[in-house]
């Protein structure tokens, strides 16, 4: 199944409800790009997709509060950390070019 169907999935979107698609695909775009850059590959390992799905999600689920690191409402409390692929620094470690974490050519924030 396509990462689009499969978020869409996730997401509770029918995947024959399109109105969506071309933001989610962006998503997918921008996310692969960075993680590209990251990795400083022009094509992606399968093992990294689960987190292209994971982030995209989570983006996509932020729209609109891009700029915010945390909300209160009512005691309802969200924080976001703008540090999206943190999480997946070790596991992304293995997948980086051999040197690169030495020699400071990666940096996560």
């Amino acid at each position: 199944m396509e990462m689009l169907n499969r978020v869409k999935l996730f997401l509770g979107i029918e995947v024959s409800d399109n109105n969506q698609d071309e933001l989610i695909a962006e998503i997918i775009t921008v996310t692969e790009g960075q993680l590209k850059m990251l990795l400083d590959a022009e094509t992606l390992p399968n093992e990294v997709t689960f987190i292209i799905h994971e982030l995209v999600i989570q983006r996509y689920n932020r729209l609109g509060s891009e700029g915010m690191e945390s909300e209160n409402i009512e005691g309802y409390s969200v924080k976001y950390s703008g540090k999206d692929f943190k999480p997946y620094e070790d596991f992304l470690s293995k997948f980086m070019p051999r040197g690169a974490i030495e020699q400071g050519g990666v940096s996560f924030y």
